[in-house]
């Protein structure tokens, strides 16, 4: 009888046993949405792009989650913003496991193993912010920090000096500095952090070359309308607020390195300016179904009677210290909602103004000083269609400039062709950015198109990180931040070196719209003639299409594609545009510790007119990394080959205007070498070697031997022509 009852309730069950391991699990069920929040936070590596799981599929998430934080926890530290977040990780792979144990049972999981370790972890994370909160309520105030020591070792030399009558030139920059963090929590929503720095220069003594002093500093709180107030980062869109960098993608280490470095030291992260002033931050709920969110950003560019930058002096030649005549603003802002549509279509408008105070000035002749005002209105939109597998967007921007925007007043307005009048009227513009997205199994493909008239002009979004202008055609190891000088700067100990690239401010201009000579800063013409502006970059109209994928996991594969084409919208030459084409590809292939990788690129500017403008750049970057002991030592090498040649209107490096009768003729190669080591793991030691030559290949015609003041046949490279080798060491702690 028993055995029939047990037969009778097998032939009864067995169907619902059948259809829970075919069990589909869709976007609205709770696992499904935390096996996407754990995918999305980097605690889980497989990527999730179905919109329905097995139940079997389910499993092999939770099972990579949950030897990812058994066995990899650094990986969620790199993801997280706060222990909160880890926390949360925990308990979702715990409801999971036990959620699904009777399947993960059947996979051979030592299920009992797995969920005591994840509980003993859930457990110890309370009992940590525990103690921390007591910690922070008892005391409030911590301080940790980063200390590092740099040797740059630069030895340039050539025909270039030789011609000029100079040896060899060698720079030694040798520095450390520890950066100390005060972090002051009053309470949990209030955060206060000051950085402070003590930097000595190797070969001083008794403090003579020290340098101290307070680096950056803000207060934060965590409130309904959250603020900061003092030094922060702030970036809105790339057609109002935006720090411009030049793209390159999958360049070697041993030469990224080194602009990350410098890039790490101002605060150049992340296409974000720093700024100082105050950002407010809020979301307003309207008829309790529709979010607003509000953001609001203050900052002082520049005080009357000091200087940030340099610019060029075309009467002089020279590049001389910009000093403000009057007290200068920045004001943005932006409101956005997705309407209650979680995330499907956002709509959002931004507002960038730089502004001078009138009636400020270091005395009574700066007062009646011209007054600048540029103003950037835009409206952009998002569509974002099964979370990621297709986005869209679009903005649409308007510009106002005026050189002096003091009522009633006459101010000088010199237009693209070079024509002057006088106006009191402000210049108005715009552009338009459009952008398609598909992202599927792993496979990206982006389209976009840009519209940007030749006067629209939003110095915060056209104004650069890097200035080519006053520079060597070389990219170097800079030492450390100065912050004694002022404003602070790459002058180390009062010594000024030939590498100051990099620039932490946004450039407005006084002498006219973006698009004319040196109102913005200068640009290497042969790595980016296209979109040196970025998106905002002045008088240009195309589209560009990239197609990049990543695939595999021992063994994996990232290629990436890109072709663009842009063209004037008013010509240089009359009747005449240039035109730009883009053609680039590389990408990385990586198994087991090694990790090949390179692009190429090549970039041709043409009018289609007989000697006039026909300007052709190559680059081609190469890239070896091999981890000899995995996450502790690696070694790296990189090649980098860069060749242009032809004729063009753009600035070249050194403040020089090429006119399009001007040849060049360049070839630049670099080579390089190093090796990282993790002493412990919060210790780095880095050593890395390069030599470049630079060699000026143009001979001179008989056409050009009057423009260029040298007789027929003369070798360019017996002048202009030089190398470079750079010894760089690096230690850096974290504490």
């Amino acid at each position: 009888m028993l055995k029939k009852v047990f037969i009778g309730l097998l032939i009864v069950l067995l169907p619902v046993f059948i259809f829970a391991i075919n069990e589909t699990i869709d976007k609205n069920h709770w696992s499904y949405n935390d096996i996407k929040g754990l995918v999305d936070a980097g605690v889980i590596t497989i990527p999730l792009i179905k919109d329905t799981l097995t139940r079997a599929e389910a499993v092999e998430y939770i099972k990579n989650g949950v030897n990812n934080i058994l066995y990899a926890q650094s990986k969620i530290k790199a993801s997280s913003s706060s222990d909160t977040e880890v926390k949360e990780y925990i308990r979702k792979l715990y409801d999971l496991v036990k959620a699904y144990q009777t399947d993960m049972l059947k996979t051979g999981e030592k299920l009992d193993s797995i969920i005591e370790t994840i509980g003993d972890l859930k457990v110890k994370k309370q009992e940590i912010e525990k103690k921390q909160e007591l910690l922070l309520n008892r005391m409030g105030l911590r301080i940790n920090g980063e200390t590092s020591a740099y040797m740059t070792d630069v030895l340039m030399f050539g025909n270039k000096f030789m011609s000029a009558g100079e040896p060899a030139k060698r720079y030694r920059p040798i520095t450390q500095y520890i950066d100390l963090k005060f972090s002051l929590h009053s309470t949990k929503e209030l955060y206060a952090e000051a950085t402070f720095r003590l930097e000595n220069l190797f070969g001083g003594f008794w403090g003579s070359q020290d340098i101290y002093g307070l680096r950056r500093f803000f207060v934060q709180g965590e409130y309904p309308i959250s603020f900061i107030l003092g030094d922060y980062q702030g970036k809105l869109t790339p057609l109002t607020l935006w720090a411009v960098d030049d793209e390159r993608p999958y360049e070697a280490k041993v030469f990224a390195d080194k602009r990350e470095m410098n890039k790490k030291e101002l605060y150049l992260i992340d296409n974000s300016w720093p700024l100082t002033g105050g950002k407010l931050h809020t979301i307003v709920s309207l008829f309790d179904t529709v979010d607003l969110n509000l953001l609001f950003l203050g900052a002082r560019l520049g005080e009357a009677g000091k200087s940030n930058y340099k610019a060029y002096d075309p009467s002089s030649g020279v590049f001389i210290p910009v000093t403000y005549k009057h007290d200068q603003y920045l004001l943005a802002g932006r409101f956005a909602s997705d309407f209650a549509t979680k995330g499907l279509i956002t709509l959002g408008g931004n507002f960038s103004q730089i502004k001078d105070a009138k009636d400020t000035g270091k005395d009574a002749s700066d007062y009646d000083a011209p007054v600048l005002d540029n103003q950037v209105m835009s409206l952009d939109t998002e569509l974002n269609i099964s979370d990621g597998l297709f986005k869209a967007k679009a903005e649409l921007a308007k510009s106002l400039y005026s050189a002096d925007a003091a009522q009633g007043r006459l101010w000088q307005y010199i237009a693209p062709d070079g024509t002057a009048q006088n106006t009191h009227q402000y210049v108005v513009d715009s552009a338009v950015l459009a952008q398609a997205e598909v992202n599927y199994y792993n496979t990206k493909l982006t389209g976009k198109y840009r519209n940007v008239r030749e006067k629209f002009t939003a110095y915060a979004a056209q104004t650069r990180i890097y200035d080519e202008r006053n520079n060597e055609m070389y990219l170097t190891q800079n030492s450390t931040w100065n912050i004694s000088a002022k404003p602070p700067s790459y002058e180390i100990g009062g010594r000024i070196y030939p590498f100051t690239k990099y620039n932490s401010a946004i450039n407005p201009s006084y002498t006219g719209i973006a698009l004319l000579p040196y109102n913005v800063l200068g640009y290497p013409m042969y790595e980016n003639n296209t979109s040196p502006y970025g998106d905002a970059t002045p008088n240009r109209q195309g589209f560009s299409v990239i197609l990049s994928g990543d695939y595999g996991d021992d063994i994996k594969v990232e290629p990436y594609v890109k072709y663009e084409s842009a063209t004037e919208i008013y010509p240089s030459v009359k009747d005449c545009p240039r035109v730009f084409t883009v053609i680039e590809g590389g990408g990385k292939f990586s198994i087991w510790q090694i990790a090949l990788y390179g692009s190429y690129k090549m970039e041709d500017t043409n009018n289609n007119t007989k000697n006039s403008v026909a300007f052709t750049s190559y680059v081609i970057d190469l890239g070896l990394q091999y981890e000899i002991i995995k996450k502790k030592l690696l070694a790296y090498t990189g090649y980098k080959h860069i060749e242009f040649n032809g004729y063009d209107f753009v600035m070249l490096p050194g403040g020089t205007w090429g006119l399009p009768d001007i040849p060049f003729d360049w070839v630049i190669d670099s080579i390089g070498l190093g090796v990282e080591y993790k002493i412990a793991k919060p210790a780095t030691l880095g050593i890395s070697f390069t030599t470049t030559n630079l060699e000026d290949m143009y001979v001179v015609t008989k056409d050009k031997a009057s423009i260029i003041g040298r007789p027929t046949g003369y070798k360019m490279s017996f002048e202009n022509s030089y190398a470079v080798q750079e010894l760089d060491v690096k230690i850096n702690i974290n504490f």
